[in-house]
């Protein structure tokens, strides 16, 4: 932790700085807080980049044109694109700050790599590991060590929820629920709903995740809650999630402790209908797969203690597909061609 508070210090206020951030709600609120520490600092707007994961292969060339100094990834397993950091390391000091299963220790002159599994096995989200730098959610504790940030804890809030374990966050949960007066379920608070309003305005891409970043930066939370974008989204998204879950109670195949549904939508909601349905079929693992051009990509849950991620590894061995994330929610994108056998072995390891 102490090389990533050096690093965040060592930003200085003519540098280049990139920000590298997932798509999701831990992703862009750990990418707010983040920035909110850096600009403080610069002189100039950092970049923001957006990126699924795995990342684009194209993502070396854009920030090359940029002549970065630092580039910081949050919230992407950029150590499973080992080849492609490296060479991004190689125009410029590289911070990652990541909270996905460790697949390789990347830390080297070039590399600092902060993943709180290095020491022990927990779930802490990106954005909770930057609030306290000492406790569990990076994005907020290292900000708050610098700096003040106690007025963005609902940003943190926002993307710890949006990550959904906060077991292993309690210390972080109960200043939350002390400062807005919460009950211990963040999920079904107020706080529950701005989380909400975040992925369903990237679900819809009523707005880009770059421009929810800068949203969340500088709004207060009254006035987040107010945003008419946002809400208008968020509407759009609980209509959306109504039908789907209609409809996998219909067309979904159970196979043993598995259960498959083929995703379609005009909105982007894998993830959210995966984690929906993941708790109305407790002890199951739901696989929820649509076709993306050559691909099918896949968001996997599981709530009763079943490793997905683990699981998802093991079905793409072979195969011309990438996999990967947390034992109680993860993802895989896997070639076309190759998806009736994935799902077979998925099958056979339910049974």
């Amino acid at each position: 932790m102490e090389k990533v508070v050096k690093f965040l210090k060592s930003v200085k206020e003519t540098d280049n700085v990139i920000i590298v951030f997932n798509n999701d709600a831990d992703g862009m609120c750990s990418c707010a807080l983040v920035d909110i520490l850096l600009r403080k600092k610069l002189k100039k707007e950092t970049l923001l980049i957006s990126q699924p994961m795995p990342m684009d292969k194209n993502l070396i060339s854009r920030i090359r044109t940029t002549i970065p100094d630092k580039i910081i990834f949050l919230d992407l397993a950029a150590d499973q694109q080992e080849q492609m950091v490296k060479k991004i390391a190689g125009l410029a000091e590289v911070l990652i700050i990541d909270h996905h299963q460790v697949h390789k220790n990347m830390n080297s002159r070039r590399i600092v790599h902060y993943n709180p599994r290095f020491g022990k096995k927990v779930y802490q989200s990106t954005s909770y590991l930057a609030y306290k730098i000492c406790s569990k959610n990076l994005a907020y504790k290292i900000c708050s060590k610098t700096v003040d940030m106690s007025e963005h804890l609902w940003i943190a809030a926002a993307g710890m929820i949006g990550d959904y374990n906060l077991g292993d966050s309690e210390e972080l949960v109960n200043e939350i629920m002390k400062k807005y007066g919460t009950g211990k379920d963040l999920y079904k608070s107020f706080l529950g709903r701005v989380t909400e309003m975040i992925s369903a305005s990237q679900a819809t891409k009523a707005l880009s995740c770059e421009q929810i970043v800068r949203i969340m930066e500088k709004s207060s939370l009254e006035e987040m809650q107010k945003n008419e974008k946002l809400l208008d989204a968020y509407r759009k998204v609980e209509d959306e999630m109504a039908r789907l879950e209609e409809d996998a109670d219909i067309n979904a195949e159970k196979h043993g402790h598995i259960i498959f549904y083929s995703f379609k939508s005009k909105f982007s909601l894998r993830s959210e209908i995966s984690t929906k349905l993941s708790g109305k079929f407790h002890g199951k693992t739901i696989v929820i797969y649509e076709k993306i051009g050559g691909r099918m990509k896949i968001s996997a849950r599981n709530q009763s203690g079943a490793d997905v991620a683990s699981l998802l590894k093991k079905a793409a061995e072979g195969l011309d597909a990438m996999a990967g994330g947390h034992e109680a929610a993860a993802g895989a994108a896997v070639a076309a061609k190759d998806w009736d056998e994935f799902k077979a072995r998925l099958v056979e390891m339910g049974k």
